[in-house]
């Protein structure tokens, strides 16, 4: 304490704190305005006689916003706090804020916060943490998923104890439709909205176009193919080929063909590496929300109906980001290698629903989760 004393002895005391408060209701979001003042106290025994606070705010990515603020002269003891700066967060991670204050009398100022612990204008003397959109919502609609995949359990519980008589309800359509808008609702919020939550208005517009295209491409032309195929092949009746290796094939195979469609065909768009990813994902949610009706059409009933929205869907949407994955590297070599990645992983997904459809629901939850929280990372104004 002896050495700190010696320090002060003859300089300006102040002590320095930071406040700040964000405007976004989700916290401090990175492109987001958030508003911070500060509040200077003068701890010393003397007059401090006014001067000029200057703060840096840095952010990991290298960038910085510097602002001055005028100090008027301050008794010992008293206090004043600055008007509210308004600025944003320029990357994720913390944001540190460095202060030096200059006093007019050009005597030193030591700034100490708290008030005993002294900050030199290299140290922070406030922190705060940012996310960026694309972390944060997707966070949301995990949460969403998870949540109706346990609603979908409790009511298929409910179900059975209705059907085997042991609970008696009367408004079991209740149940079953709630089931059904379960997985749209957590199917939509999880892929879709996604790419409206980007900070960046300009690539907010485009990639919410990719993403409508991409269902367009998806419910007709790669619809149109895997008909087709089938029409030509008959392979629908090959079971347990037709499971195994046919449709996964023949499906997987005809997004690919979807996506180098929109790529051959919009090649003025000049999308990145995440763009044809995420375009990926609209073309696989096309082609299962297809599937889905083709089998509504046929006469599937509800509870098939809530698995293949709830599962299928999904599980489309993470095949063809994938095959958009290994689009967007470029080489020959490593697209064939994902297409039958994606080929086996459909595989998986028919072999699971034969036997075990809450493992596969599992399993392609979290395969989404991994690919669209990746994908949304590397979004960037390209």
């Amino acid at each position: 304490m002896c050495c700190v004393e010696k320090m002060i002895v003859g300089n300006h005391r102040l002590a320095l704190q930071g406040f700040a408060k964000p405007k976004s209701r989700l916290g401090f979001v990175t492109g987001k305005h958030f508003k911070v003042s500060y509040e200077v106290t003068n701890i010393g025994s003397q007059i401090f006689p006014g001067g000029v606070l200057r703060v840096v705010i840095s952010w990991p990515n290298g960038q910085f916003v510097r602002s001055d603020f005028r100090i008027k002269a301050l008794s010992p003891n008293e206090k004043i706090k600055t008007d509210p700066f308004i600025t944003a967060p320029m990357a994720e991670g913390y944001g540190l804020f460095m202060g030096k204050i200059e006093a007019s009398d050009n005597r030193p100022v030591v700034i100490e916060s708290p008030p005993g612990r002294i900050r030199t204008p290299e140290e922070s003397f406030y922190s705060i943490f940012s996310k960026t959109p694309e972390e944060i919502y997707t966070k949301w609609a995990l949460i969403v998923a998870i949540i109706a995949l346990i609603w979908t359990s409790v009511v298929e519980t409910l179900n059975l104890l209705l059907a085997f008589g042991i609970l008696k309800l009367i408004a079991t359509d209740l149940f079953s439709l709630t089931n059904l808008f379960a997985p749209l609702i957590a199917a939509f919020a999880y892929f879709f909205l996604l790419s409206f939550w980007v900070h960046e208005r300009k690539l907010q517009k485009r990639l919410s176009g990719l993403v409508l295209l991409g269902i367009f491409i998806g419910s007709l032309l790669v619809s149109a193919f895997v008909t087709i195929l089938i029409a030509v092949t008959h392979y629908d009746q090959f079971f347990p080929y037709t499971v195994l290796l046919f449709a996964p094939v023949a499906e997987e195979t005809s997004k690919l063909i979807g996506l180098l469609f929109v790529v051959f065909f919009f090649s003025k768009l000049h999308m990145t590496k995440s763009e044809i990813i995420r375009l990926g994902g609209g073309i696989g949610m096309g082609f299962g929300i297809f599937e889905t009706f083709s089998y509504i059409v046929e006469g599937a009933g509800l509870q098939a109906t809530v698995s293949r929205l709830m599962v299928s869907v999904p599980f489309h949407i993470s095949s063809a980001m994938l095959i958009g994955f290994g689009f967007a590297k470029g080489y020959v070599s490593e697209q064939i290698l994902i297409l039958l990645l994606a080929i086996a992983l459909h595989s998986l997904s028919n072999l699971l629903a034969v036997y075990n459809a809450f493992l596969q629901g599992i399993v392609f939850w979290i395969l989404l989760s991994i690919l669209l929280f990746f994908n949304s990372k590397s979004i960037s104004p390209e």
